[in-house]
């Protein structure tokens, strides 16, 4: 085998390895995606039970109610002296 075939053979090793471990990896990140949107989606229902406990109408979160109180940091147009 000459030095290129054997360049070639390598190369070829290397990517099906890279390939190989590339399909694990999206399969655990897959994993780890479908448990984020599953606690994502008991994190939804515990909030809609909070809000619901708390006689917040539903659809209506607290955050909703902070934009009431608003300050206001600008400065004077006049220069201070």
């Amino acid at each position: 085998m000459s030095d290129a075939q054997e360049t070639i053979a390598s190369l070829e090793a290397r990517l099906q390895a890279l390939v190989e471990h590339y399909a694990v990896e999206r399969g655990e990140m897959a994993e780890q995606l479908s448990q984020l949107l599953e606690a994502n989606d008991r994190l939804k229902r515990q909030v809609k039970q909070l809000e619901h406990s708390a006689g917040v109408p539903l659809g209506q979160s607290q955050e909703s109610n902070s934009h009431a109180l608003t300050f206001d940091f600008s400065l004077p147009d006049q220069p201070v002296s």
